[in-house]
């Protein structure tokens, strides 16, 4: 009786730290890279121009070097960037200015071609000139 309960609380084990293993979502760890996307309006980082302008937010995308969509960001006007953690690869951004009822202001800008390896850093700044609002 005590041998079988010890061999049900090691299957048991066996299978919890299957389930530890098992992630639908993906987490970076050590070799992550960092890419960070910044925009101005007119040269601009400055809030009031965000009103000005009628934009909320910039949808920023971010795609691999196949155009494949890795993911996106609504990030407020008024913090002109973000800072985003992807496995080392090759990605461009997309960045789209967008009014508060998600109406868009802008087209996409988007970016270069930027290779990153374990743990390098990379960071583009797109501008959107005054011409570039619709």
């Amino acid at each position: 009786m005590t041998r079988a309960i010890a061999w049900m609380s090691l299957a048991l084990a066996a299978v919890c730290m299957q389930g530890c293993v098992v992630s639908a979502d993906r987490t970076y760890g050590r070799g992550d890279v960092l890419f960070t996307v910044e925009w101005t309006i007119d040269g601009v980082t400055d809030s009031r121009i965000c009103r000005e302008a009628d934009v909320s937010y910039a949808l920023v995308s971010i795609y691999d070097d196949r155009d494949v969509l890795i993911t996106d960001y609504d990030v407020d006007c008024e913090d002109f960037g973000i800072d985003i953690e992807l496995p080392p690869g090759r990605y461009w951004a997309s960045v789209q200015l967008f009014d508060s009822r998600d109406r868009e202001r802008t087209r996409p800008a988007d970016t270069d071609i930027h290779d990153l390896v374990n743990y390098d850093s990379d960071f583009v700044v797109i501008d959107f000139p005054p011409d570039s609002f619709f």
